[in-house]
């Protein structure tokens, strides 16, 4: 919401939960309460939630994500999820997901919390291994090597690796663009999405999506 210039007082799905409950849900009704992005990623459209961690435990429930996962028309969804794993939307939506893009840093802390996420994911909720495309982030000269890394976590994709960036602060507060020259294989990520990219390297993010 930040990047993307959105109100950050907005909670859309607040507004969608009660509209669910009166028996008024629909398209039309979704389509008037979902933010529109205000740069150049024309395309997207977003659904905001700034619950708390006790609204989202005791407020929502699976009534509501089916809903709204089920009635909606477009092409992808891309949903961004808490970290707290217990919460029931995390398991209701990941086991439904046709793919997850599961981001770690290139250090031994978060490869060992990685792995007891990653065997909650595959041996508890029991989600394939052929759905989670790891993604390497901030990756800098003093950290793990991918060889290292693939055999931490041996039979996951290691889809997609993000160089560290200094002017990720500057673009985070409306500084900058986000560019995608410093990500390896956004092509293969594209594809997984059904998306298609022209002449990627050179392009922002927003210019290279709306292709």
């Amino acid at each position: 919401d930040i990047y993307n210039n959105l109100n950050s007082s907005g909670n859309n799905l607040q507004y969608v939960m009660e509209e669910i409950d009166r028996g008024s849900f629909n398209l039309q009704m979704l389509s008037d309460v979902i933010s529109k992005e205000k740069k150049k990623n024309g395309k997207f459209s977003f659904i905001t939630n700034n619950m708390g961690i006790y609204e989202c435990q005791n407020k929502l429930s699976e009534e509501y994500y089916s809903r709204l996962y089920a009635e909606n028309e477009y092409d992808v969804l891309i949903l961004d999820m808490p970290s707290a794993p217990f919460l029931d939307v995390v398991p209701y939506s990941l086991t439904k997901a046709d793919r997850i893009f599961f981001v770690i840093n290139p250090n031994f802390i978060s490869l060992r919390q990685a792995t007891k996420y990653l065997d909650l994911l595959t041996n508890i909720w029991k989600i394939s291994k052929e759905k989670v495309c790891v993604v390497v982030n901030r990756m800098k000269k003093e950290s793990l090597s991918l060889k290292q890394i693939e055999a931490i976590l041996e039979g996951y994709d290691i889809c997609l690796k993000v160089d560290e960036d200094i002017k990720l602060e500057g673009i985070i507060n409306g500084m900058g663009e986000l560019s995608i020259s410093n990500v390896d294989k956004v092509d293969k990520v594209a594809k997984t999405l059904g998306l298609l990219l022209d002449n990627y390297e050179s392009q922002s993010i927003g210019d290279a999506y709306d292709n």
